[in-house]
C-alpha cells in the first residue's frame, strides 16, 4: 500500500467497514491478532511499536491470515456459507450413489 492509503482502501483489504477501522484506531486496548492484520495490509511491522507483540505471535500455532472471520456476524456468515456448502456437495454425493445404485441393479 501506499504511504497515504485511505481508510477505505484499508477497511477494503481487510474486510471491514471504515466505521470498524476508525474503532480500531481508537481502542487502546486493541488485540495483537488486529494489528498484526493491519501490519500486513499496510505491509509495516508493528512489533517495532509493540516489541511484546513478538512473545504472542511466537504462540500461534497457525498464521493469523487463516483467520477471516473478524466479527461475531462474520463468523455466522462464513459458518452458514460452509453449511451450505457440506450439504450442496453431500446432496450431490447422495445423488451420485443413488444414480450408480440405479444403473448397477
Amino acid at each position: 500500500m501506499s504511504p497515504k492509503a485511505s481508510i477505505a482502501s484499508i477497511a477494503r483489504k481487510l474486510g471491514y467497514d471504515r466505521t470498524t477501522v476508525y474503532q480500531h484506531f481508537k481502542n487502546d486496548e486493541l488485540e495483537y491478532s488486529t494489528i498484526l492484520k493491519y501490519g500486513k495490509a499496510l505491509k509495516h511491522d508493528f512489533t517495532l511499536e509493540f516489541p511484546e507483540m513478538l512473545q504472542f505471535i511466537s504462540t500461534l500455532e497457525e498464521p493469523i491470515s487463516e483467520y477471516r472471520a473478524t466479527t461475531v456476524s462474520e463468523a455466522l456468515k462464513e459458518r452458514d456459507y460452509w453449511k451450505d456448502k457440506y450439504i450442496a456437495l453431500m446432496e450431490k454425493h447422495n445423488e451420485f450413489i443413488m444414480n450408480h445404485l440405479v444403473k448397477s441393479s
